[in-house]
């Protein structure tokens, strides 16, 4: 009973120790998280960002991963929409021929680019539901990106800048370059 006596009071002040300590890590600002302004291809700004826009720029980047995730499959059927449409426009090219006096157009390449058509509407259909959840996310992701521009455009009004990066622990070891006057990665 002794020992409960004496680890409770000590147990107790390591957890407001510990509170306190948390409760200044997330204050206002995080020395981890900048917002660089630029100009003229030079940092000439830089400034810690509050926890507000921590958590909106994090969130940002959580839903370009979920969108990133939504293209692998339509990435897949790229090649294939493209061998379509090549197929469609050589076949066009082919049906319909012109010169200055006459329009010619041959039936059987014009059934044929019908067919072609007809497979790709089908292979997109197939996919729809995917182009859906990439659109849908598309929105979201607009929507997370306006509230994080809301939340720093109010820091960057009396500057005038070219362009301006986020400094993270999520880029830290991407190399941003400039080039003819703007600055990339």
């Amino acid at each position: 009973m002794t020992l409960i006596k004496k680890s409770v009071p000590t147990f107790i002040a390591s957890c407001l120790l510990a509170t306190a300590v948390f409760a200044n890590t997330d204050s206002n600002t995080s020395d981890e998280y900048k917002i660089q302004l630029i100009k003229n291809c030079q940092v000439f700004s830089e400034k810690a960002m509050t926890s507000k826009q921590v958590a909106a720029y994090i969130a940002l980047k959580n839903e370009e991963e979920k969108m990133t995730a939504l293209e692998n499959p339509i990435k897949a059927i790229e090649a294939q929409i493209r061998d379509y449409s090549h197929q469609i426009e050589a076949l066009t090219a082919k049906a319909i021929q012109e010169d200055d006096n006459t329009l010619r157009i041959n039936k059987s390449f014009l059934k044929e680019q019908e067919q072609v058509a007809k497979q790709l509407n089908a292979l997109m259909k197939n996919h729809q539901h995917e182009f859906t959840a990439l659109e849908s996310q598309g929105n979201i992701i607009g929507e997370v990106a306006e509230q994080f521009s809301d939340l720093i455009e109010a820091d960057l009004a009396e500057f005038d800048h070219d362009s301006l990066r986020i400094s993270s622990p999520l880029n830290k070891d991407k190399d941003f370059q400039c080039h003819r006057g703007v600055f990339k990665i």
